[in-house]
């Protein structure tokens, strides 16, 4: 039955890189090509063929456990029909990981599976350079195509909220950086290395959402580590450099902390500013969003309040709060551990760990050049969700998930330590 049907490949492939390229610019087209992908993809020679093997993975069993605990809790969800749907409709984009990693590899349909994977991180840094170079031209005053729904400084955020701008250009620096120390003329190189500077410039100075100053200089820690690695220096000297680069990094944060005027000085002014006036402001915010989860989490330890159902219970908990900040309702709580523990309790958040640790040894297993890119994206998801809910975001989730099914091998080995090849 499965020799029936017809070899999809080419189509799934040619879909998925339609989702990169439109993925920061356009919700419609990639909702169109993700629909036409699971389209292919299912009735594909090639996924039916690998599905036996699929099952084996355990990012793959733990992605099922994580889609199935969420059907699960719209049995006895507090909230209504609609927000439990919406909250199913966010997190269906779990399921391109497992469908799309037969079309990534090695051997399959006679093309090169490394190749292919390169080809299409290639397309995305591609896409996300477009991007930046639209929050440059508006910095400057040469375009005005800033999101008009965010009242921002012009760069900030265009086409996409400054939170998932800053998020996709940690992953370009996460993308170009390899692909600089990988390429084969020097001109390539420069081109790749001058995309990563131009990136890290633009979320220091030019992006005002703080996200990005927080993660980049863990990218940062995290790129000295694998050009290390990968010229095999001795352990001690290896700690050593990160310690000295860590130490540099953490100075330069805390000077610009001590700041009162920069993005990351006022973080202190805002939560100060809330708890002692009761105002709204974004950090305080924040806090009240991590004060009602936690709330929450605690009065419902073991089951939470099951599918969609944040919005719900933190608009019970804001009518009895007196002050402006404490009357603030949230469907999302700005930490993806959080959004799991108030839905599905411990289990839910238990779950959500298991999936990050998953990814991680994943991650750590992929060799070659698509594991560094692969390990430098899970570092920007992983520590960009005790800010943000990554997964729930619809531009944030899809570019992990993509990412992980183009990337990660079907037959892992074990933890890579090879030199970067050229390409």
């Amino acid at each position: 039955m499965i020799h029936r049907l017809p070899p999809l490949g080419s189509a799934v492939r040619f879909l998925t890189l339609v989702m990169l390229l439109c993925l920061p610019f356009s919700t419609a087209l990639r909702n169109i090509s993700e629909g036409l992908l699971l389209l292919a993809v299912l009735f594909s020679r090639e996924f039916w063929t690998a599905a036996p093997t699929l099952w084996r993975l355990p990012l793959v069993r733990i992605v099922i456990l994580m889609l199935a605990l969420i059907l699960i809790g719209t049995l006895y969800t507090s909230a209504s029909a609609e927000d439990a749907w919406y909250l199913i409709k966010r997190y269906q984009k779990l399921l391109l990981l497992a469908l799309l990693l037969p079309f990534f590899q090695d051997g399959i349909a006679g093309f090169s599976g490394e190749s292919m994977r390169l080809r299409a991180m290639r397309a995305f840094a591609v896409s996300i350079t477009a991007l930046l170079a639209c929050s440059l031209t508006d910095y400057w005053g040469w375009t005005h195509i800033g999101h008009v729904a965010f009242d921002t400084p012009p760069g900030d955020a265009v086409f996409i909220s400054h939170i998932t701008q800053a998020y996709l250009f940690a992953i370009l620096i996460a993308l170009t950086v390899p692909l600089a120390w990988a390429s084969p003329t020097r001109n390539v190189q420069l081109i790749w290395l001058g995309v990563a500077t131009i990136t890290a410039a633009d979320i220091m100075i030019v992006m005002y959402g703080r996200t990005g100053k927080l993660v980049l200089p863990l990218v940062v820690i995290w790129l000295v580590w694998e050009w290390l690695r990968t010229k095999r220096v001795p352990r001690r000297t290896l700690l050593t450099a990160l310690g000295g680069v860590a130490c540099t990094l953490a100075a330069a944060l805390a000077l610009m902390t001590m700041l009162p005027g920069s993005p990351l000085g006022q973080i202190f002014t805002e939560i100060h500013d809330s708890k002692q006036s009761g105002k709204m402001t974004s950090q305080g915010g924040r806090i009240e969003f991590y004060q009602k989860s936690l709330s929450l989490i605690r009065a419902r330890p073991w089951t939470g309040y099951g599918t969609g159902s944040m919005l719900t219970e933190t608009r019970r908990l804001a009518a009895q709060a007196t002050t402006e900040v404490g009357r603030v309702v949230t469907i999302n709580p700005h930490n993806e551990f959080l959004m799991w523990g108030v839905q599905f309790g411990l289990p839910g958040v238990l779950l959500f760990s298991a999936f990050c640790m998953a990814m991680i040894r994943a991650a750590w297993r992929t060799p070659a050049l698509s594991g560094v890119m692969l390990r430098g994206i899970v570092l920007v998801f992983l520590s960009g969700c005790l800010f943000n809910s990554y997964l729930w975001d619809a531009i944030e989730g899809h570019a992990l998930i993509l990412a992980l099914g183009i990337l990660l091998p079907l037959h892992p080995g074990l933890p890579a330590r090879d030199a970067l090849p050229r390409t």
